[in-house]
């Protein structure tokens, strides 16, 4: 779980998922891409929910 200011010049993905080695290898391929970055990691929706509660975030998608 790592902490990254939010950049405003590409999409910032906070990526929610309770396998590991998913999160890992979906990260590795994200952050190759000119136009996203990772801003946080978490383990299940509670966790992702924290992070969505103490930040201004300007849109969620959740699938």
């Amino acid at each position: 779980m790592e902490n990254k200011l939010i950049n405003p010049q590409k999409i910032n993905l906070l990526l929610v998922d309770d396998h590991q080695l998913f999160v890992d290898g979906l990260r590795s391929i994200l952050e190759n891409h000119p136009r996203f970055t990772v801003w946080r990691t978490a383990r299940d929706g509670r966790e992702a929910s924290s992070f969505c509660n103490t930040t201004n975030l300007m849109s969620l998608s959740w699938t």
